[in-house]
């Protein structure tokens, strides 16, 4: 009996911190996109200060977020994230809207495709 309840006990503590993660990771994907989609925003209304402070907070944001996120997400995924946050300053302030644009989209389908990759769909098991 006492092996019963402690399976039971392991089985809804790897349920809950899946529950858990995917929660925090969708918490992480709401924010890093809005971040990302008001930067593209302010850099195609040449903005580009705007664009620059607000690329600078999403890298600031990532680097908390990417802590926590590499104990249950494939690393490759996490380092074109950093590195294509990362450039998003770089254009701000070489005034290039196109590529800072184009980055940002990046950035945004990088996070979403983690957040999909990690749910638990009939897709992802197989």
């Amino acid at each position: 009996m006492k092996r019963s309840i402690t399976i039971a006990a392991i089985l809804l503590s790897i349920v809950a911190l899946s529950i858990g993660s995917l929660f925090y990771l969708h918490r992480v994907e709401e924010e890093m996109t809005g971040l990302l989609e008001g930067a593209a925003r302010s850099a195609q209304a040449e903005d580009f200060e705007a664009a620059r402070q607000t690329a600078a907070k999403a890298e600031e944001r990532w680097q908390e977020y990417e802590k926590r996120l590499s104990l249950f997400v494939r690393h490759g995924e996490l380092d074109e994230m950093t590195k294509v946050v990362a450039e998003l300053t770089d254009y701000a302030q070489q005034k290039d809207a196109a590529l800072f644009c184009a980055s940002a989209d990046k950035a945004a389908s990088i996070i979403r495709h983690i957040y999909e990759t990690e749910l638990p769909t009939i897709k992802n098991f197989f």
